[in-house]
């Protein structure tokens, strides 16, 4: 602040032309002042010289601050915005925190500390008392001084990047406002604040809700696969409990149901009731998610569960598909590990395997006899054409029930342990998944593929060993705790980034999901997200619950071929699904999008009488870019925000400047038009998020 400025004590009073040298120091302090503090004081009476407002002294270009280019598109303040912020900037003028009074036109605060009064009328900002020297001051218009009041983004701070970069990993967004909770609150309170937010609306509930699960009239059931798609989409991009649904995400691709893979009746509901499991036991207990799974229909159609049978005098053998997958993909791996994830070795230095064929086989008897669940009319029969009247979806959203005839009774040994035939069925099951839920390789496993997911491709031994030890026990002697997992994965201090492990270790390749859906969350209109239901197209080959195999888009162990990965022992599992198509895919999706928003959309909502489904266009999927479009005229101001809530202050600064520059160099009239301003924040979106910055997190 000048010493003009300074020099100006509460209660002292100026002449006018005093006054304006002094507003003219303050440089658009007033017009950008506004109101709602807290120390409200007493109404104070509005002086006859405030109301006459056609008798105020105007301060034509001392007071405005020089035109911007992006001063003509900023959105006007309020005139509490104004006024809190010239409390902020200027306490000696505005002190205490007044409260908005009204009379006639204006709203004003008074401020019986340094006598001045602070108002807005019409669209114009006045000041009254010892510091425009007693006289009605016009010092312009809100319109002259928005850009103080809103503040232009700068670059972005290291307080800022590292709350950002928090809320990357653990959710899909990093807003101004949820920046500002983090700083706020601190990262861990924050979290925790977040992982005991309520479980929000089912996705059965959500298919219900909008049809997907009527019946036609001729009573049959739909097999299209698009509903899970447009469940997902919806869950992913609306539900408030982000961070669940970040951590259900993760599980997804650790406990894989696909609806390429879990196709048939109702198989949108299906998905439906295995993401439902995901997110309510995202934070709750592995050994009972384990368990749910097994007689989830999803898993059962994914993995060959429904309708295993016993072994007969045939030949017949129980399906051994999901027995191997439990183990070798949802449990303890093909090899004996370390506490730390590393792989033991026996005495001639060979890896050690976990099972072997006869393991499997006997384990596959436990998940013998199980079908649909609730709602189904009858015992399924072994008609492949399922042409019998299905009233509801019921018995896929339920879990599957045991048809005991159809279920082994035969001994189980695996893993060194016997299980009796003669148990019952759901106790036996129980029992095996006991013995897999403590082998010791569980913790490491689980660990290592959660952080990968969450943090970095390639967490340090120690880093897994950290939270291997929280699956083992939570400090109060419970194993597979997943709320303190999922939290010590977070609150790591290698995921904090306070590690001094090497930098190659550091980061992972954003997922193309989770970029779409970071897309969605920061800038469409809720609105129109809650009736978009056509994403259907593989985003960088990638759709949420539709992998294409049991073992996820990509394997976590995958390195780059040619790359300087292996000979470091590095890993970059998402690289499996780059190469030339697929990144020229990215990009083609992105730039229609990001200006337009998504266009081919049909809902479908109810069947004909031919048992069709029948659908209406829904409304586009549109971005507000509320914030973006008055920075339009200022590239610097514009890349810096983006830089904020879209790469956590990653952007380097050359790659800043080439947008800058390239967003520059685009018409930009005296009056830019909508479509002009759109035009800018799209293009500069769209090299942001074409950056290796943007792309790798670290």
């Amino acid at each position: 602040m000048s010493s003009s400025i300074v020099g100006v004590q509460q209660g002292e009073s100026r002449t006018a032309p005093e006054s304006l040298a002094l507003l003219a120091a303050m440089s658009a302090t007033l017009a950008a002042c506004g109101g709602g503090g807290s120390g409200a004081d007493a109404a104070a009476p509005l002086p006859a010289a405030f109301v006459n407002r056609d008798r105020a002294v105007s301060a034509p270009g001392l007071m405005r601050r020089p035109a911007s280019p992006s001063a003509v598109e900023t959105r006007l303040p309020s005139a509490t915005e104004l006024m809190d912020w010239a409390e902020q900037s200027y306490a000696t003028f505005f002190p205490d925190s007044a409260a908005d009074q009204a009379l006639e036109l204006y709203i004003y605060r008074h401020y019986p500390a340094s006598g001045n009064y602070l108002g807005v009328a019409a669209g114009r900002v006045y000041v009254l008392g010892p510091v425009s020297g007693g006289q009605l001051l016009d010092v312009g218009s809100l319109a002259d001084f928005a850009p103080r009041v809103f503040g232009e983004p700068r670059p972005v701070s290291a307080e800022d990047a590292v709350a950002a970069r928090a809320l990357m990993q653990v959710q899909f967004t990093a807003r101004p406002a949820e920046i500002a909770a983090v700083k706020q609150r601190g990262f861990a309170s924050w979290l925790a604040e977040q992982m005991e937010a309520p479980r929000s609306t089912s996705a059965v509930v959500w298919m219900a809700q909008n049809g997907y699960s009527n019946t036609s009239t001729l009573r049959k059931y739909t097999t299209l696969e698009r509903p899970a798609v447009w469940m997902i989409w919806q869950q992913l991009w609306l539900v408030p409990d982000a961070v669940r649904a970040r951590a259900a995400l993760a599980l997804s691709e650790y406990f894989v149901v696909s609806s390429l893979l879990a196709s048939g009746m109702w198989v949108g509901q299906a998905m439906a009731a295995y993401w439902d499991l995901l997110m309510g036991n995202a934070f709750g207990s592995f050994r009972l998610l384990l368990e749910q799974l097994s007689l989830n229909a999803g898993m059962g159609r994914t993995l060959s569960i429904l309708d295993s049978r016993a072994e007969d005098e045939t030949g017949r053998r129980p399906d051994e598909n999901y027995a191997r997958e439990l183990m070798q993909l949802f449990t303890i791996g093909l090899y004996e590990l370390n506490i730390d994830g590393t792989e033991r070795l026996d005495s001639q230095g060979r890896k050690i395997e976990t099972f072997d064929n006869d393991d499997v086989s006997n384990l596959a008897r436990v998940f013998t006899g199980y079908t649909y669940g609730g709602g189904l009319p009858k015992l399924p029969s072994d008609d492949p054409t399922m042409d019998r009247e299905i009233v509801n979806p019921g018995f896929v959203t339920e879990p599957m029930q045991l048809y005991a005839f159809r279920h082994s009774n035969a001994e189980v040994n695996f893993l060194g342990t016997r299980i009796s035939g003669k148990m019952e069925p759901r106790a036996k099951m129980g029992q095996a998944l006991d013995v897999l839920f403590n082998h010791p390789n569980v913790g490491p496993f689980f660990a290592r593929q959660m952080i990968q997911r969450l943090v970095t491709s390639n967490p340090s031994p120690a880093y897994v060993a950290r939270i291997a030890k929280v699956f083992n026990s939570n400090g109060r002697g419970q194993r597979g705790d997943l709320k303190a997992v999922f939290s010590a994965i977070w609150l790591d201090a290698e995921a904090r980034g306070q590690s001094s492990n090497p930098a190659g270790r550091l980061g992972k390749l954003s997922e193309p999901m989770l970029r779409i859906v970071q897309w969605g969350r920061t800038f469409a209109r809720p609105e129109s997200l809650q009736k978009y239901v056509g994403f259907e197209d593989a985003y960088g080959e990638q759709i949420p619950l539709r992998s294409p195999s049991v073992f996820n888009f990509y394997r976590p162990g995958f390195v780059p071929p040619g790359t300087a990965l292996a000979p470091n022992g590095w890993v970059a599992p998402e690289f499996q699904i780059v190469h030339e198509a697929s990144v020229s895919a990215y990009l083609n999706h992105l730039e229609p999008l990001l200006r337009l928003g998504f266009r081919r959309m049909l809902r479908h909502e109810t069947f004909d009488a031919t048992g069709r489904w029948v659908g209406s266009p829904t409304e586009n999927v549109l971005a507000d870019y509320d914030a973006e479009l008055p920075l339009a005229g200022n590239p610097s101001a514009l890349v810096h925000h983006l830089n904020r809530v879209m790469c956590a202050g990653r952007l380097a600064v050359a790659a800043q400047q080439i947008i800058i520059d390239a967003v520059a160099s685009m018409p930009w009239p005296a009056n830019p038009t909508e479509d002009q301003r759109r035009d800018r924040v799209a293009a500069a979106l769209l090299l942001v998020m074409a950056t290796p910055d943007y792309l790798v997190q670290t």
